[in-house]
């Protein structure tokens, strides 16, 4: 069992999958608001909390899934500010800490990659993720879930079982 998880500042989408007849098996999915509060701290404190729970609730798993973090290039004319993924760092550090904690490795797996594997096109939005991964599993999921579920089924299709 696997879990994989799309952080976020203000939400995250998390998922536990395993494989089952050469097939990815869902075993949990979720996207969870990280409260209302408009000051970080007590958001990251809801995001720690969740993950140290998820992590706690399926034992069982043996590593972690996350897409690598992208920040597009700054040109001249189009300026880009680094205060996102630096925010998003603060969110993956958390989980980066509750692996450790628990003895988990992680894997980061490029965006487009994972987009490739789910829709066969690596330039995929959001709302083709959210189709591909619902037409799998015959259910719909909120964007984060989506992505945290597509994360995941990449991560097992790249293990050697």
């Amino acid at each position: 069992m696997i879990l994989s998880f799309d952080p976020g500042t203000n939400k995250i989408g998390a998922a536990a999958l395993d494989i089952y007849n050469n097939r990815p098996l869902l075993i949990d999915s979720q996207q969870v608001p990280l409260g209302r509060s408009k000051r970080p701290e007590f958001r990251l404190r809801a995001l720690q909390i969740f993950i140290e729970e998820y992590i706690s609730k399926f034992s069982k798993a043996e590593s972690i899934a996350l897409e690598k973090t992208f920040v597009k290039p700054m040109t001249s004319k189009d300026r880009v500010s680094i205060d996102a993924p630096l925010k998003l760092s603060m969110s993956r550090g958390i989980i980066y800490a509750a692996a450790g904690a628990n003895n988990l490795l992680i894997t980061e797996h490029q965006a487009t990659t994972v987009k490739r594997t789910i829709t066969g096109d690596a330039k995929a939005n959001k709302h083709m993720i959210m189709r591909a991964v619902g037409k799998i599993f015959k259910k719909e999921f909120a964007e984060d879930e989506a992505d945290a579920i597509a994360i995941g089924i990449h991560h097992l299709s790249t293990l050697k079982i």
